[in-house]
């Protein structure tokens, strides 16, 4: 896909962290955008998203008039177009990290090294 996006518009509230999640990800690859402010359940969220929700992620390609709704594939969708600069850790980061939480959720009780008594 190229990256001939034009039009690229953000519909939300700045104060909104699923909006704010889309900002700094447009920020961070150097995106130009328009917000455009929106509360949730208004008719301005109506407009882009059919569960009037926030955000809206608005844009032209091919002369034609796209709008992507949900944070996740919003920033999935700009991380697969403006590659450069990704948005998520690679995915030997992501299986450390995942590793390194398991590692201490894990239940104490279960470890054969140190054991506290129960009373």
């Amino acid at each position: 896909m190229s990256k001939e996006l034009i039009n690229v518009e953000l519909v939300g509230i700045p104060f909104s962290t699923f909006t704010r999640t889309i900002r700094l990800g447009l920020e961070e690859k150097s995106i130009p955008y328009k917000l455009i402010f929106a509360l949730p359940h208004t008719d301005i969220a109506n407009k882009y998203n059919p569960f009037e929700r926030i955000p809206s992620f608005n844009f032209e390609y091919d002369g034609t008039k796209q709008t992507l709704i949900e944070s996740a594939a919003i920033t999935n969708f700009i991380d697969a177009i403006w590659p450069e600069t990704p948005l998520r850790p690679s995915r030997i980061s992501s299986d450390l990290n995942d590793i390194f939480t398991n590692a201490h959720i894990d239940d104490p009780r279960e470890s054969t090294e140190f054991r506290v008594p129960m009373y």
